[in-house]
Parts: structure tokens; C-alpha cells; sequence
């Protein structure tokens, strides 16, 4: 974590306030933001915030309902399940990769689960570790019937 003593605080305490101990500058906005492992990413453009991490990686955005949500968010579910449709065959395969032997599904770095349509839901980032079809499991929200199986890692960032 950059913990360097921020030029506008008034402090010039050596050494630096709380302040400037417990944030870090975004290396990309410019901002600073309170340091903890939900609020600060490293990626090539050095330590972000989440809304510019957000900003630069894949996303493949969920809604869920409560039972689900709570699911993950408690570690319990670590796959998602969506519907084998035309809605979800165009969103998860990658037909621009398209051959005549295979067709391969879209990658992405990270879901953003939303509980709910609120403007104010709840909403987590979680690694996304690939898409897979199968049954799943009936105590998940699997069917018979063979459906999007999205592998999930770990939670990233909360907003709750």
C-alpha cells in the first residue's frame, strides 16, 4: 500500500496523521480513498479505486434474487446458473471466435451481482473463474435440464 504523507493535509506530522496513513491515492482519478482490501485494487496502472478497477475490467452483470444473493455472499454458492435460451446463449457465447469445430464462450474478470432492480441494491464483485454447462445442483437453482454453469471465485469488493 502507498501510505506516502498527502502535500495537502495540514498536518506535516512526522510521522504522517491518520488521514494520510489510512488512504491511498487512486493512480488513475487521482482521488484519495480510505485503504482496506474492498476499496483498493493493483493492476498495471499501479493501486485503483473500485470504481476506476471497475471501469477498466470485463464485467458480466447479474441480477439476483435475495436467496441467491445471500448464497454468495455468504460463500455457500460458488456457481451461478442461467437458463440455456437465445437471451443467455448470445450473452455468454463468444460468436466472434466462432469456428466450425467449436464455439467458445465469452471471458470475462469479474460478475457484478445487483440484489435487486433498486437504484440503492446491494451489489458484490466476485472473480469470475469461467463459464461450464451442465445440470447443476437442484439446492442451487439448478434444473434438469442443461444450463449456463458460471463459475465464481472470490468476493472482490461489497457495497453493503
Amino acid at each position: 500500500m502507498n501510505h506516502t504523507h498527502y502535500e495537502c493535509c495540514s498536518c506535516h506530522s512526522n510521522p504522517p496523521c491518520s488521514f494520510c496513513v489510512d488512504t491511498f491515492e487512486c493512480d488513475v482519478c487521482g482521488d484519495r480513498h480510505y485503504a482496506d482490501d474492498e476499496n483498493q485494487f493493483e493492476n498495471k496502472e499501479g493501486f485503483v479505486c473500485v470504481d476506476c478497477y471497475l471501469k477498466s475490467v470485463k464485467k458480466l452483470h447479474l441480477v439476483l434474487t435475495a436467496e441467491w444473493f445471500d448464497m454468495i455472499e455468504q460463500l455457500i454458492k460458488k456457481h451461478e446458473y442461467r437458463s440455456f435460451t437465445d437471451f443467455w446463449c448470445r450473452r455468454l457465447f463468444d460468436y466472434s471466435k466462432a469456428t466450425e469445430d467449436d464455439l467458445p464462450f465469452k471471458e470475462f474478470d469479474v460478475v457484478e451481482f445487483q440484489h435487486g432492480y433498486s437504484k440503492k441494491a446491494r451489489r458484490m464483485i466476485v472473480e469470475f473463474k469461467g463459464i461450464g454447462l451442465g445440470l447443476g445442483k437442484p439446492e442451487w437453482g439448478g434444473s434438469k435440464s442443461v444450463v449456463f454453469i458460471i463459475k465464481l471465485g472470490n468476493i472482490l469488493h461489497r457495497n453493503f
